[in-house]
């Protein structure tokens, strides 16, 4: 998948895209081997009854998917 699909998926663009980020997994930056794999992320939070729910796609060079999480 690539960013523009995700962008689709999302049905709108998001404004936070890769604004003081770095490659990270529990606030600890990654290896360098895999953080040189992440060019850049998108992050989108969709309001739902009870609490807003934040997804964030991160992306290669070529900008594909690498990783996607879920926070809530």
């Amino acid at each position: 998948m690539t960013a523009e699909q995700v962008t689709a998926l999302m049905a709108y663009r998001s404004d936070n895209v890769s604004a003081g980020w770095f490659p990270a997994w529990d606030d600890t930056s990654l290896p360098p081997a895999e953080a040189s794999r992440i060019t850049s992320a998108i992050r989108y939070s969709v309001r739902t009854r009870f609490l807003p729910v934040s997804y964030e796609f991160t992306f290669d060079a070529q900008h594909r998917v690498v990783g996607r999480h879920i926070y809530d």
